[in-house]
């Protein structure tokens, strides 16, 4: 379920590109394309190995929305 879920929030570069209009607007530079998507592969795959423990940032990022909106509504 998990994959599921982020299959859905992060889409492929492919993915993108097939939903994108960018390619109506001009040609594709496929040398360019060709090294986005393999290094997006590479960098997929490296971030998979890596074991970094975080802490859960849940509270702090509540606190900088909070004091954010506090902020826009002064």
């Amino acid at each position: 379920m998990k994959n599921l879920y982020k299959k859905h929030l992060f889409p492929t570069t492919k993915e993108r590109k097939l939903i994108d209009d960018e390619l109506d607007i001009e040609p594709r530079i496929y040398v360019i394309d060709d090294f986005v998507e393999n290094e997006m592969e590479r960098l997929e795959e490296y971030v998979k190995r890596l074991r970094v423990k975080t802490k859960d940032p849940t509270k702090i990022l509540d606190e900088l929305f909070r004091n954010t909106l506090q902020e826009i509504w002064k």
